[in-house]
């Protein structure tokens, strides 16, 4: 038996807690906290650590506006589910759009530099047929 095993689900549950009040832990964290082992699993799966970061974070319940007259009916840690799905779906379109920019961007330079060629081509006196690359 371990050191870690020793503290009670009260303690980690207050330690996490702690760590959302003092902004250490975000939803991520709290999702990687899960993936280490079956206890913290457990205690981040409690609906009320996410209940906690929810109240303490600027993100409203979508669709509706949040309150607390509705808490047997939703789930907070689904919040942040659709949150991170939305913030994985941004990034993704981010990073399609910046590559699109740097192959937009390269193909204007391609383009200017053939132009400069050919300026360059017939102001040597060689208007004979130009040749793409």
């Amino acid at each position: 038996m371990n050191m870690w095993s020793v503290l009670p689900g009260e303690l980690w549950r207050r330690i996490m807690e702690i760590g959302i009040e003092t902004e250490s832990l975000d939803y991520k964290a709290i999702c990687c906290l899960s993936a280490t082992c079956r206890r913290l699993r457990r205690l981040a799966d409690d609906d009320l650590i996410w209940l906690h970061l929810l109240l303490l974070s600027d993100f409203a319940y979508p669709g509706t506006d949040f309150n607390l007259s509705n808490f047997d009916t939703v789930k907070f840690k689904t919040i942040y589910k659709i949150r991170y799905e939305k913030e994985r779906v941004l990034a993704e379109c981010v990073r399609e759009f910046q590559e699109r920019q740097l192959r937009y961007t390269q193909e204007v330079q391609r383009i200017s530099e053939r132009m400069a060629e050919m300026r360059n081509a017939a102001m040597a006196g060689n208007e004979g047929v130009l040749f793409w690359a």
